[in-house]
């Protein structure tokens, strides 16, 4: 269904580090906490201002660069710390994952980092053989990256039947991750159809659908399952109790892509301004990229909507606050 992603951009699955010593755990968990909220330049400031450095604060300041795009100086904080702790799990999957964000964008050190971050990716694994985040990582890996770079599907496809074994419901999502990369489309739409029978409230899973559709241009489909995403209520986590980021952050995408493909349709306008309104007020994050973006989209809609003078406040605020050179371009031409 979809060409094979020669990415090896990998997303770090969580930041659950442990605290070692007990006059900091609740530092630490004020810091996870504005991490996992993507503020990460007030992650960095606080750490950067503080006296004590311990191992938790140190993988938190590079994955907050990393997260920033700032590879290079995540990389020179993740270096040193890796020859220090090499038997540390985290500090092995924290290190390969920005590894291969480097991989992907070098062009003369592509396959150096590459390999580095595949050697990561093993070590993390084997210290910690069932952690689903390092099996996942290294899965993605194997399946994204191009063979001269490591990747191989078999062993990719070997990691996906572990993940399975150890968890249904992440299971599902290895293999969706890897029928995506195989392009067998008749194995895709199987998987599809008993995903959505077993998980039917799944933001998650609509959202996964929602982009290989719209991946493939099939602009319609994917809205419908964005639309369905952003409208399903947040599912608590059984194993803690609570409504996890990342249910908020696909809930949050949802809601941004049902605005972004209405511009492209130009189909279900209120429904798309609904979205980009509610988007923008759960987000409030003026120097988030998909924030800004977001006031331009809702821009667009207002335009097409016929209601020129919301278009043009949105306009505005996306040309006076834009940090993204194409996106204060393209909001200036509507001004």
């Amino acid at each position: 269904m979809t060409s094979k992603i020669l990415s090896l951009t990998l997303i770090l699955f969580s930041i659950n580090l442990i605290a070692n010593e007990s006059n900091l755990s609740n530092e630490i968990a004020v810091l996870k906490q504005s991490f996992e909220q993507k503020k990460y330049q007030t992650v960095i400031d606080k750490i950067e201002a503080g006296k004590n450095t311990s191992l938790e604060k140190s993988l938190l300041l590079s994955q907050s660069y990393y997260r920033s795009n700032k590879l290079d100086i995540a990389e020179n904080i993740i270096t040193p710390l890796l020859k220090l702790n090499l038997n540390h799990s985290k500090t092995n999957y924290v290190y390969a994952s920005i590894m291969a964000a480097q991989a992907q964008n070098s062009i003369f050190s592509a396959l150096s980092y590459a390999k580095k971050a595949l050697d990561g990716f093993k070590k993390a694994l084997q210290l910690e053989p069932t952690n689903l985040n390092y099996l996942s990582a290294l899965m993605q890996f194997y399946i994204k990256a191009p063979s001269i770079a490591g990747g191989d599907m078999a062993e990719g496809k070997k990691l996906v039947e572990q993940i399975t074994k150890l968890d249904a419901r992440e299971g599902f999502d290895a293999q969706l991750a890897y029928f995506m990369q195989d392009d067998n489309e008749d194995a895709l739409e199987e998987l599809f159809n008993k995903g959505l029978k077993q998980y039917p409230d799944d933001i998650a899973l609509h959202v996964a659908i929602g982009h290989t559709y719209w991946s493939d241009k099939e602009l319609e489909k994917a809205q419908k399952y964005f639309i369905k995403a952003s409208q399903f209520p947040l599912a608590i986590n059984k194993k803690t109790n609570k409504i996890e980021q990342y249910e908020i952050d696909n809930h949050l995408e949802a809601l941004y892509f049902s605005g972004r493909i209405a511009t492209e349709t130009k189909e279900k306008l209120d429904i798309g301004i609904t979205a980009l309104e509610n988007y923008i007020k759960q987000v409030n994050t003026p120097n988030d990229s998909y924030y800004q973006w977001a006031h331009f989209r809702l821009a667009q809609l207002y335009k097409l909507n016929k209601q020129p003078d919301k278009a043009n406040t949105y306009f505005n605020w996306a040309y006076n606050n834009a940090t993204d050179n194409k996106l204060k371009r393209k909001a200036k031409k509507q001004i």
